[in-house]
């Protein structure tokens, strides 16, 4: 079942023919394509994100690490508006989601209101390019590279602080596509790097002391 998403309430009478967010033939990427009329933006928006949601469904990850990643490459200052703009207030700082989910929302709404305000399809073909990014990233098994993207995006989101310490839930872990979990990453979790250290010092002291005694 698709999510319902929020609708758009503006009109545009005059605005170019429909396109959605569509699975391409392989189920592994994203085009967008024309569809024919009768299609409202609410129709739009629904098959657009179930398609989104598919495309993230055929992988091994929870799809919510992917819409970080999502978030991670498209939230800089010189992506196209809605979401780039002047470097101290770029667009995607309208953002005020509290979850993934939110996230993927404001990505659609924000992208095809633009689409249907200034009747283009750059911000549409650029999502749809960053969506196709991450996937290639993930079926190559490029866990570094989705390691930072998911840690930015959920920092340009504001769903995690920007310095100290953070730990990220253990479901947004990388998975390989061959279904292998990666061994628990620290570098998610500064606190458990701080924990490690500070439990190889005891072990260390402990060792010394038993040496001493001997």
């Amino acid at each position: 079942m698709l999510m319902q998403l929020h609708a758009i309430t503006v009109a545009y009478p005059n605005r170019p023919p429909p396109v959605v967010f569509a699975l391409a033939s392989d189920s592994r990427r994203l085009i967008v394509t024309g569809v024919p009329y009768p299609f409202s933006p609410m129709d739009i928006l629904n098959y657009s994100h179930g398609a989104i949601m598919n495309a993230f469904a055929n992988t091994k990850v929870h799809c919510e690490r992917l819409i970080y990643c999502l978030a991670g490459t498209i939230f800089y200052p010189w992506s196209p508006l809605p979401f780039g703009g002047p470097k101290t207030a770029p667009g995607y700082a309208s953002f005020s989601g509290v979850n993934a989910m939110d996230v993927l929302h404001y990505i659609l709404t924000e992208s095809f209101f633009v689409h249907w305000h200034f009747k283009g399809r750059g911000c549409l073909d650029f999502v749809a390019a960053s969506i196709n990014e991450v996937l290639a990233l993930q079926y190559r098994g490029n866990k570094d590279e989705l390691d930072e993207r998911m840690l930015k995006g959920m920092k340009k989101a504001g769903h995690i602080r920007w310095q100290g310490q953070n730990v990220i839930p253990a479901y947004l872990s990388h998975l390989n596509e061959d279904g292998a979990q990666q061994p628990p990453t620290v570098e998610f979790t500064p606190l458990n790097i701080l924990r490690y250290r500070t439990n190889l010092k005891e072990q260390q002291e402990r060792t010394t002391e038993t040496i001493d005694r001997a």
